[in-house]
């Protein structure tokens, strides 16, 4: 089964949504809605647009002196991909700076269900072939996510945005939000809370996310009707018009590193290091080259004027510095950007003082000032991140500061390319609901059927309550789920391990068979996963069986993914084991694994040893259960 991790690749997903269509009728912008879903008729055309806040370039992760070839990050909160509204400007390829736009296209998306799309969005264009006789063989695209996050709309002067310019978009800025105040604070619109020194997303508006690609030839990608175009659509990968800063602190934990007093009294980044104002829309790109994140670059800064005031951050107590036996061990190594994220997040280490900041292609220098103890002098370490001279957007830049033996301070940063997971899995807006099998209409994320809940199952099983007698009978993990979404959306489970594990299809408890396979709907289905091989002969607690002798010490393991789809050729993983939702395992989740996989170990039974005692002490699940 070949599935797709991008949706920059081969994505043709219907949102099930009502998109006005666009009809292009002259060189000028000149548009009238249509009924996207009628034939197209003479030289009329369709033409699928599918845009993405993630890229489809995943490469090996570096230093940040080597900018762009690290692997992307995760996006968190998930706010920061969420799609408010979108606009797209079309014009004929080769025309200069004077030209307007041969369309526009405007439209405030809603994921399946309702709410915010996030991550992902796919936009139908019905347009002409010929403008006044001529075929038309390519395009330009600029595309904006969220403007109403900037305050571009001022910069224009009440300028139609349908008559606008190519030059207009290439030079129009913004100034607010996203930069520094008079007082030095991280500038934001809405701070929650009265949170001073942490800038939120604009609620309810987002961050700005935009592209501009070029050379885009249209006969490979139009059709005559909406399915068609479907299969052959444009696939615009789209960045932040912002980066993110934040900053990580641990210190060695041992009584002799003389560590246990330290904090961070303040943090101050260089007045002059970004410009007063900053470009809505990246350089121009190929499209044939534009699939990497890394070339979203301003090269249009000259000499700007940059705010003079120094960013002012708060500290760090030292309760929020982590204490760790080894803080090298967080230094950034081999390993992805996420991975090096992740690592930080189970060892407790937090962000702190996040801001997104308008980006700047000048060197991004500064001061972490600190004492070793309540009384004692303050101290201070430089650190400097590097930009090349490039004004490259949509960075998530960490510095990660660490006290050593005798509270000596040191340093370490990172550059790495900001992107969202759910654009990688792609379907985010589809809802897929996943419980340990239970009924009644509250669900509880820590309760349900035994085996579901554990993420574990047993061949022979435990034949009663007390965990005293077998039966040569097989466990099975049960769940309960349930698929929101668009009519004609068929779901998929799928595991990892089809040699050791399979589905069952008997009976559920709601006396209906167990599925793999089902279609969106609001009646949950059940899913039943169950182990191939016996662990012991004859129901005994130590007669071994050839195939577990094999194993010894091994785990024995699947993981259990969803996949979607709607043409019945290509398939979409989604979400189905979320952070933060009150389940027993870390981060909140209901179940071992990650956001988008249950991990089902195969236990051997052993006598008298409950579930929970079981998981624990298999070995198994270290990663997965909260540190007691």
């Amino acid at each position: 089964m070949k599935r797709y991790n991008s949706t920059l690749i081969k994505m043709t997903r219907r949102l099930g949504m009502a998109i006005a269509a666009l009809l292009m009728l002259s060189t000028m912008a000149s548009c009238s809605d249509q009924d996207s879903q009628a034939p197209a008729t003479g030289d009329e055309a369709y033409l699928n647009l599918s845009f993405s806040t993630a890229s489809a370039t995943t490469s090996r992760a570096s230093r940040a002196g080597d900018i762009g070839k690290d692997d992307e990050t995760q996006a968190n909160p998930t706010a920061e991909s969420d799609i408010h509204s979108i606009k797209v400007w079309v014009f004929k390829s080769g025309t200069g700076e004077k030209a307007n736009p041969i369309a526009y296209k405007e439209d405030r998306p809603t994921a399946v269900g309702g709410g915010t799309a996030n991550g992902t969005y796919t936009l139908n264009l019905r347009f002409l072939r010929k403008i006044n006789g001529e075929e038309l063989e390519k395009i330009d695209l600029y595309i904006l996510a969220n403007s109403e996050s900037t305050n571009m709309t001022k910069k224009l002067n009440g300028k139609d945005l349908r008559s606008i310019t190519r030059e207009d978009l290439q030079k129009v800025t913004f100034d607010k939000p996203f930069g520094i105040t008079k007082d030095g604070k991280a500038e934001t619109t809405e701070v929650p809370n009265g949170k001073a020194q942490t800038t939120e997303v604009p609620n309810g508006k987002g961050l700005p996310i935009s592209r501009a690609i070029t050379n885009i030839a249209i006969a490979n990608h139009v059709a005559d009707t909406e399915i068609e175009a479907k299969e052959i659509g444009i696939k615009i990968p789209l960045v932040r018009a912002v980066s993110k800063l934040h900053f990580y602190f641990a210190r060695k934990n041992t009584a002799e590193a003389m560590t246990e007093n330290v904090k961070v009294t303040r943090i101050e980044i260089d007045g002059s290091t970004f410009p007063t104002e900053s470009y809505v829309f990246p350089d121009e790109e190929e499209y044939t080259k534009a699939d990497a994140n890394k070339a979203a670059t301003s090269s249009k800064y000259g000499t700007p004027a940059y705010v003079p005031t120094a960013l002012q951050l708060g500290g760090v107590e030292n309760s929020g510095i982590a204490a760790v036996p080894d803080p090298t061990a967080f230094i950034k190594k081999s390993q992805t950007a996420q991975q090096y994220l992740d690592a930080f997040k189970d060892a407790g280490i937090a962000s702190h003082h996040l801001s997104y900041l308008r980006d700047t292609n000048k060197p991004i220098t500064g001061r972490i000032y600190y004492q070793l103890a309540e009384d004692g002098s303050e101290k201070f370490r430089e650190f400097t991140i590097p930009s090349e001279d490039k004004a490259i957007r949509n960075r998530e830049l960490v510095v990660y500061g660490y006290f050593l033996q005798g509270g000596a301070l040191c340093l370490d940063w990172q550059v790495m390319p900001w992107n969202v997971v759910t654009s990688e899995i792609s379907w985010s807006n589809v809802k897929c609901e996943m419980y340990a099998w239970q009924t009644g209409s509250t669900l509880n994320p820590k309760k349900g059927d035994a085996e579901g809940l554990y993420c574990l199952v047993n061949y022979p099983r435990y034949q009663d309550k007390d965990h005293k007698k077998l039966e040569d009978e097989k466990s099975g993990a049960a769940f309960y789920i349930k698929v929101d979404g668009p009519t004609g959306l068929v779901w998929k489970a799928h595991l990892t391990n089809p040699t050791e594990f399979a589905f069952n299809y008997d009976k559920s408890t709601e006396s209906t068979n167990c599925v793999s396979t089902g279609i969106a709907r609001t009646a949950p289905y059940q899913i039943k996963v169950e182990a191939v091989h016996r662990w012991t002969n004859n129901a005994l607690w130590d007669q071994l069986t050839e195939w577990a002798q094999d194993k010894g010490t091994n785990p024995v393991y699947t993981d259990l993914y969803v996949t979607v789809s709607l043409d019945g050729i290509h398939e979409y993983e989604v979400k189905i084991n979320p952070d933060g939702v009150g389940g027993r395992y870390k981060y909140g989740r209901k179940f071992a694994g990650t956001n988008t996989r249950i991990r089902i170990f195969q236990l051997r039974a052993t006598e008298g040893t409950a579930y929970d005692e079981l998981q624990e002490k298999s070995g198994h699940y270290t990663n997965y259960l909260i540190t007691k």
